[in-house]
């Protein structure tokens, strides 16, 4: 976005409504567009809203934010996440209203002033009037308007505090766990962020008050809202602990399996009564025992660790062709599995050295830098595995294939990521080939 541009505009305020809506790149989740937007509104002093992913909910925010807009004289930024894209149904919308100024109806006395000017000393009135008037009175709508939303539960000593954007992954997550229904009822009281900028001071200590446990769904780094929620607990001397990224990630999407795994630390360790921690982990395990399995059927990877012209792979199953010689390079093997080629490439960390003393650490596959040669030939069928062994999430996103949508290796928009362990063992491995002649 043209952060320079909205930043006047914020400050010179608007009058009659302003909507931003920001959606997102595929191919790249929530993450990116979420950090950049969260920080543009914050030094923007602009509203942010980051409703949850329901075209019912989608609706009620438009008409939301223009109100907003109007209430305190700001632009407002609306946040579509990029898992909104998928979503099908029906919604119910107000009738449309004519507006007061269009090309039928213009404005007859443009209204000039020239303390709206974006140069000093007019911006210094316009900074201080956005903290003493503006903000409040966006606090004020989004207190009034009930915009983010309470639901209670039965552990009313602990809550889940999360972006309007995370409901949909959050609420999957408590139903897998055993916490809550599919319709989002929830043993564990939850605060839905839908406004995410400003934030209502009195509405987060009302929430906090009475528990001991408070877990903060937070995704994009910084972790503006758990550090404002720990800041207004510390001076409120209020006795709860607050944890957000340490049972998640500091980064990166918030993709199901992250979700899950970090409600499934931060329940164990809190013990609510409504499931047992027993419970807990039985269900937890029931939900990942399929990586053992995919693990045990893995064919056993190949590590390249000289940078030296390899001799060319001579096909002894599959179909015959003339291998190529790849210079510095090499070529991936394969196990046939019920006339399936099967490779297996783990993305890692790798030293390579440039030059005599000269050593570049870089990220590769089986131990070089760029990685080996895939020969296929027209007809295989052909599966490939992927370890990841970075200490970030990846995914392959093949060119010149006809794939399957699913197997197209887009990290968000058709397929997750794959995510890695802080012990160096893989989360999760990814098949992103099985294509048919």
């Amino acid at each position: 976005m043209a952060s320079d541009a909205l930043s006047h505009v914020a400050s010179a305020g608007v009058l009659g409504g302003a909507l931003v809506v920001i959606g997102e790149d595929y191919g790249e989740g929530a993450s990116i567009l979420q950090e950049r937007t969260h920080s543009a509104a914050l030094k923007s002093s602009v509203p942010l809203l980051d409703p949850r992913n329901t075209l019912q909910s989608f609706a009620r925010f438009v008409e939301e934010g223009f109100g907003l807009s109007e209430a305190c004289n700001e632009p407002v930024f609306f946040s579509i996440r990029i898992r909104a894209c998928h979503m099908r149904g029906t919604l119910a919308c107000r009738d449309n209203v004519r507006p007061a100024i269009s090309m039928r109806s213009p404005l007859e006395a443009p209204s000039f002033s020239l303390e709206r000017i974006n140069l000093p000393p007019f911006t210094y009135a316009m900074e201080a009037k956005k903290f003493e008037q503006r903000l409040p009175a966006a606090r004020r709508y989004i207190l009034e308007r009930g915009l983010n939303e309470h639901r209670r539960g039965t552990e009313s000593h602990l809550g889940i505090v999360m972006q309007g954007g995370l409901w949909n992954t959050t609420v999957r997550g408590l139903h897998l766990l055993g916490l809550a229904d599919v319709r989002g009822r929830s043993a564990v009281p939850m605060l839905i962020l839908n406004a995410i900028h400003p934030l209502v001071p009195e509405e987060l200590l009302e929430f906090l008050r009475g528990k001991t446990r408070v877990l903060v769904v937070e995704e994009g780094m910084p972790n503006y809202i758990e550090r404002d929620l720990k800041a207004l607990a510390h001076d409120a001397k209020l006795d709860v602990e607050i944890q957000g990224k340490e049972v998640f990630s500091p980064h990166g999407e918030y993709v199901p399996a992250l979700v899950i795994g970090g409600l499934r630390k931060f329940l164990v360790s809190a013990n609510p009564t409504a499931q047992s921690v027993t419970a807990i982990e039985d269900r937890y395990a029931a939900l990942t025992a399929h990586r053992d399995l995919v693990r045990a059927a893995l064919p056993e990877p190949v590590t390249q660790n000289s940078a030296n012209t390899m001799p060319p792979l001579v096909p002894d199953s599959g179909r015959p062709y003339n291998p190529v010689v790849t210079l510095n390079g090499w070529t991936l093997p394969w196990r046939m599995n019920n006339g399936v080629k099967e490779f297996h490439l783990v993305a890692e960390p790798v030293v390579r050295e440039m030059a005599p003393g000269f050593k570049a650490h870089l990220w590769g596959y089986n131990g070089q830098s760029p990685g080996p040669t895939i020969e296929v030939v027209e007809g295989d069928r052909v599966r490939i595995f992927v370890t990841n062994k970075l200490p970030e999430r990846t995914s392959i996103h093949w060119h010149g294939q006809r794939l399957p949508n699913g197997m197209d290796g887009l990290a968000v928009a058709e397929q997750t990521d794959i995510y890695y362990r802080t012990d160096g063992r893989p989360l999760d491995h990814g098949r992103h080939g099985a294509a048919s002649p």
